[in-house]
């Protein structure tokens, strides 16, 4: 018996140590599991609180964008030397409601001038950066997006806008933002005209457009070609990032919403310079007495005038400096200038020939017939007016090897060729071509056509690309070619409908003329060596040539967006 009780004792004595041991680890287990509920409970918590701020962050961003595209509307027409303090005023009127769960910090930074410091004093812009801050509990989040705002014409702001169909044919590059209201289409075949017979198609991959697609409807129709037992065929899809990874090497961002084309009234301006003809005195006429009677009077007079040699007549009429007018043609002959003080009036033709120069300073020009502007290589003929003053031309114009300065209104075509210098802006009712071009660095042209605008054979066949700084706007159709030509454009096209005919690589001339032949293999060459290439430069906002800006109302696009906790 006192051996069994000395087995219970002894046996009390382990057990006692292992309860104390399990109530122990019962306790702690019991506390962590409290503390890790807790501690759950209040990472949810304050995942919740973020969640909310979040939502609270975008609601503020609607309800400012929402505001400030109202306001921008309701502000219509503004001047640039108005427009900072009505954006200023805008962005001050803008506040959130009370116990709107967010706040707004915003700030507005004109813009002064382009990487050089240039600006042009007819155009305003700026960039307006807000920052919507939610707030919910503990927790915030800030959204802070940056807009570009201006007095240029919107389809300036953009890369590529169309209104109709923008067609990629073949391996086109584009780096900017892209603005369409019609259909797109993309195929891999690049289209040129070229040879005996008129043109063919060339399997070359498809194109980049590395930027944003702004488009305003869910349901435009991507025509995508395949190939199908050796044919081609089309597919019409909807516009989603899905099918645009089909149709594109590197695929734009889609962005959907409203859309509003704006265009520019390309025949109206024109028109409006027609009726703007300069009111001359009689004594700034230009006329030269070729035959007498026998007292002595002039029976007939020359109203043609070739600047070439010393002409006294016309001597006495710039010495008044108050312009100078030619009922006949004007003609400066090769390496001759002619300096003229107010304006110029020339009823029938003006030519202005190689090495030959005319600059009218405090005036405009108004020529009656055609205009051509050409030089002849290093022989460049010059053609120059004050900043802000203009030139209109009733008949076609012709700008070869020309330095240009000014505005330019021609109701008839504009043919562009080989060199033209400066920073100008073309305004034509017909058509433009763009052909032989040899743009030089540092200038830049705006070309604004009612008509077509037509660019190809630039640069034909060579290995490098040519840089052209230019904006190509048509209210008709704009066509580029890339196959044989090799062109990089730093500027941007609008058209009606815009189509992109691109290759890659090196192309050349083969079966003696009759067709071009092709670095192969073509869809393998990587995107970076397309023969069209167009970069959006911002100059065309910061620093546009004179005579872009038209009364209108200020119009902005998103620069930037970033997201802070």
């Amino acid at each position: 018996m006192d051996r069994t009780k000395h087995q219970n004792a002894k046996t009390f004595a382990y057990a006692l140590p292992l309860a104390l041991i399990l109530l122990l680890f019962a306790s702690v287990t019991g506390l962590a599991l409290v503390s890790l509920t807790i501690t759950s409970a209040s990472i949810g918590a304050k995942e919740d609180n973020a969640l909310r701020a979040q939502s609270m962050a975008d609601d503020g961003l609607v309800y400012w964008e929402a505001n400030f595209d109202q306001k921008i509307k309701e502000a219509g027409n503004v001047d640039p030397s108005a427009a900072d303090r009505t954006l200023k005023q805008i962005v001050a009127s803008i506040t959130p409601p009370d116990n709107a769960g967010f706040t707004l910090e915003k700030s507005v930074s004109p813009i002064n001038g382009d990487q050089h410091g240039n600006i042009d004093p007819n155009v305003y812009s700026a960039y307006v950066t807000v920052t919507v801050k939610g707030t919910y509990g503990a927790s915030e989040r800030k959204i802070t997006r940056t807009y570009l705002v201006t007095t240029v014409a919107k389809p300036f702001m953009f890369a590529l806008v169309t209104d109709g169909k923008l067609s990629f044919n073949g391996a086109a590059y584009v780096e900017g933002d892209a603005l369409i209201t019609g259909p797109l289409e993309s195929s891999p075949y690049a289209h040129y005209d070229w040879g005996l017979f008129g043109g063919d198609t060339k399997r070359t991959g498809y194109s980049a457009l590395k930027g944003k697609l702004y488009s305003e409807r869910d349901h435009i129709i991507l025509t995508h070609y395949k190939r199908l037992f050796g044919s081609r065929v089309k597919e019409q899809l909807p516009l989603t990032p899905e099918n645009l990874q089909k149709g594109f090497v590197v695929p734009p961002t889609l962005s959907h919403g409203t859309v509003e084309k704006q265009t520019i009234p390309v025949m109206q301006l024109v028109l409006e310079k027609e009726n703007q003809k300069p009111l001359l005195a009689e004594d700034v006429v230009y006329k030269k007495c070729i035959k007498r009677d026998n007292r002595g009077n002039c029976t007939h007079w020359e109203t043609d005038l070739d600047v070439n040699t010393q002409d006294i007549e016309l001597m006495n009429i710039l010495n008044k400096n108050r312009g100078l007018w030619v009922k006949g043609k004007l003609e400066i002959k090769p390496n001759v200038s002619l300096i003229v003080n107010g304006d110029l009036l020339v009823e029938k033709d003006l030519i202005i020939r190689k090495g030959a120069s005319l600059s009218v300073w405090g005036g405009n020009v108004y020529v009656g017939g055609k205009a051509e502007v050409q030089g002849d290589g290093a022989a460049r003929s010059t053609l120059q007016l004050n900043p802000g003053q203009w030139m209109y031309v009733a008949k076609d114009t012709l700008m070869k090897d020309a330095y240009f300065q000014g505005t330019l209104y021609s109701k008839g075509n504009v043919r562009i060729q080989e060199n033209l210098w400066y920073r100008s802006t073309i305004y034509t009712a017909g058509e433009a071509t763009i052909e032989d071009f040899k743009m030089q660095d540092n200038n830049f042209t705006i070309v604004a056509a009612d008509k077509e605008v037509l660019v190809k054979n630039n640069n034909l066949f060579n290995s490098q690309p040519l840089v052209m700084n230019a904006y190509f706007y048509s209210n008709q159709d704009i066509t580029l070619y890339g196959v044989g030509s090799n062109i990089e454009i730093h500027g941007g096209v609008m058209g009606r409908n815009v189509i992109l005919n691109a290759a890659k690589g090196k192309t050349w001339e083969c079966w003696f003329g009759l067709d071009i032949c092709f670095e192969e293999p073509q869809e393998q060459l990587p995107i970076e060596r397309s023969r069209l290439k167009i970069f959006y430069n911002p100059d065309v906002i910061l620093n546009p040539p004179s005579g872009i800006y038209q009364p209108g109302p200020l119009t902005y696009k998103v620069h930037s967006t970033s997201l802070q906790d």
